[in-house]
């Protein structure tokens, strides 16, 4: 069975320094609640596969913070042996998203990657449509730990902080293929900052909730266009636009 949803939204991003997530989670109490599928530590991990064409111009998209563009992703939760996988078309127009998400069974996943037209709802449409349309294939798999926040005054926020991110070439590998020498992304090198950050992400519908406002006040948060898939294809191809754009499927 699918689940369906469609949420427009706002996201606003930050490179925090880690040492500064325990004041930003002190500021959420009394207005947030930790996600209910949060294991013991507080967090779950994600796991996505990316889809570009041949040439890269959804990441080049990206990368030019172009005005509207879209992703095509495939999602799931690894360590949840019920997780579903959601297929999820992310549109963006400047700052305002619209989001579509379907949920498939994992054992019909993998059957292949095209679903069957039996399977085809309103959302999982938007994504087989895309993916014939454009000839997208699996590009990227990128991994990291979440830690999320809903809010408790709001129909629709949320606070998100992604850590201990890492990617992988999509070639040869499975969404759901081990963690094995599979490539850092929240370092440094690829934040251009001077010690490792945590991408906090601010995600809510219509205008931002006060208590958002005053959050980035109080803590003094630059929004910054991070990108975990522009950053994990920089990270594993250095620059894929000056690369074969199919040297990566043939290796």
């Amino acid at each position: 069975m699918s689940l369906d949803l469609a949420l427009e939204r706002r996201e606003f991003k930050y490179l925090v320094p880690i040492e500064q997530l325990d004041r930003i989670r002190s500021s959420l109490v009394g207005r947030c609640r930790l996600d209910a599928y949060a294991g013991p530590r507080g967090t779950y991990r994600v796991r996505s596969v990316y889809y570009d064409r041949a040439d890269f111009s959804l990441y080049q998209a990206n990368l030019r913070e172009q005005l509207r563009r879209f992703k095509v992703r495939a999602r799931t939760y690894p360590e949840s042996e019920s997780a579903p996988v959601f297929l999820e078309v992310k549109q963006r127009h400047g700052d305002g998203q619209r989001k579509t998400r379907a949920a498939v069974a994992r054992e019909v996943w993998y059957t292949g990657s095209r679903l069957a037209t039996s399977w085809v709802s309103p959302s999982t449409s938007a994504f087989v449509d895309l993916v014939d349309r454009y000839d997208l294939q699996p590009t990227c798999l990128v991994d990291y730990e979440r830690e999320a926040w809903f809010s408790e005054l709001d129909d629709y926020a949320r606070v998100t902080f992604d850590l201990d991110i890492c990617a992988a070439d999509a070639h040869g590998r499975r969404l759901d293929s081990p963690r094995e020498g599979w490539l850092p992304v929240d370092h440094p090198a690829q934040t251009r900052t001077f010690d490792r950050r945590a991408v906090l992400e601010l995600k809510f519908a219509g205008p931002a909730p006060r208590w958002m406002s005053d959050l980035v006040r109080r803590h003094e948060l630059v929004r910054y266009a991070f990108s975990k898939y522009g950053a994990s294809m920089q990270a594993l191809y250095a620059d894929p636009l000056r690369r074969n754009p199919n040297s990566w499927r043939t290796r």
